[in-house]
């Protein structure tokens, strides 16, 4: 009897860690897969806030970006995507994302540095090398 308890003791603490610092994370990623804007900006935000602890703010901060994007507040997306990069500056994909605001803003030598950068940080981003084709199509 006593196994038994701790066995569900210690699946409630995997449960809890497993779900707990995740879920807005999570939540969020899956709003904006359902295309859900609103509620992804506010999950996203939530964790950004510190309501739910999550050890990847730049990924919050990167969501919150896209859901920004989506919404069509290019302003408010590329600040998300910069503070992304400031929490993590090798992440390749804020780079490409705020690349892609920026073609969006009329900014194609912006958005080519930004996918520059991308394509530095990860040489095989076929969307970075794409999306800078574009920009350089725009300019």
């Amino acid at each position: 009897m006593k196994s038994g308890l701790i066995v569900s003791t210690a699946l409630v603490a995997i449960l809890s860690i497993t779900t707990g610092s995740h879920a807005y994370t999570d939540r969020c990623a899956e709003y904006l897969g359902q295309g859900k804007i609103d509620e992804a900006v506010q999950e996203c935000t939530k964790q950004i806030g510190g309501v739910a602890k999550t050890d990847n703010t730049a990924r919050s901060y990167l969501n919150r970006g896209l859901a920004y994007q989506a919404k069509g507040e290019l302003g408010l997306a590329a600040a998300d995507f910069s503070k992304a990069i400031e929490l993590n500056p090798k992440f390749d994909k804020a780079y490409t994302d705020r690349g892609n605001t920026y073609i969006l803003e009329g900014k194609p030598d912006d958005a080519i540095a930004d996918f520059s950068t991308a394509i530095k940080l990860n040489p095989k981003s076929e969307h970075a090398f794409f999306n800078r084709g574009v920009a350089y199509q725009a300019k």
